[in-house]
């Protein structure tokens, strides 16, 4: 997998217009990472179908020469099973599709989308479906958020972003602010951003749902890998 093109994307309207493309240096998937799979599929393997443990760390290569790195702004981690609120307000960002128009055309969009979610119960998640096996994906590992504003097809592995004091004390969006402003060094003293959550799949209800269609999408829960992440990255 090493290789593979990172890209730091276009944000409309920012001055930060400007496309970057890095390569990856290594990628580490983490050790009880389970795909998506039948289950027909996983009996043969002997497993639980996926996705389980749906998170990575992608390690850029980068020339030491260049300032780039030094122009990114990182975003914070959160405390080890750091747990958050019922229904405080975060972002999700990709380049999935947007509609269903678009996914049956399979158009996506150039310019990084971004849109405003509020953090469900995993328990009114899993209410939401008949499938077990749907249902035990919804589990302490993962965050779920509902309604019609969610991921889609292509968002995969993008952020669940929420605003916080401390990694200890993270309690989402409650200002007008947009994530941008953040970015301003006379907002950085205010709130950090925090990775809550990586995008991992859309609760289906039906074959033929489509982006906007789904009743919620669920996110890996970055907190609970936190130990895990600082044991790759100490490497």
């Amino acid at each position: 997998m090493k290789g593979i093109d990172v890209i730091m994307p276009k944000i409309p309207g920012k001055k930060y217009d400007n496309t970057v493309k890095f390569r990856a240096k290594a990628v580490y998937l983490h050790p009880g990472y389970i795909p998506a799979m039948t289950e027909s599929e996983a009996k043969a393997k002997g497993v639980q179908p996926g996705p389980l443990n749906d998170i990575a760390i992608i390690e850029i290569k980068h020339d030491p020469s260049s300032d780039i790195i030094n122009r990114l702004m990182p975003i914070c981690l959160p405390d080890q099973d750091h747990q958050l609120n019922v229904g405080i307000q975060c972002k999700i960002m990709g380049h999935g599709f947007m509609n269903s128009h678009d996914e049956d055309n399979f158009v996506m969009p150039s310019i990084l989308q971004m849109a405003d979610v509020q953090v469900s119960s995993n328990q009114a998640c899993r209410d939401d479906v008949e499938s077990m096996s749907i249902k035990s994906k919804i589990n302490s590992d993962t965050i779920c958020v509902r309604g019609p504003i969610h991921p889609c097809v292509g968002d995969s592995g993008g952020p669940l972003l929420c605003v916080g004091k401390s990694s200890s004390y993270i309690d989402g969006q409650l200002t007008n602010y947009d994530f941008e402003d953040y970015v301003d060094e006379e907002y950085a003293p205010r709130s950090k951003w925090y990775l809550n959550g990586v995008t991992s799949f859309a609760v289906s209800t039906d074959e033929h749902d489509k982006c906007g269609q789904f009743k919620s999408a669920v996110f890996t829960k970055v907190s609970h890998y936190i130990n895990w992440a600082y044991s790759v990255m100490n490497r």
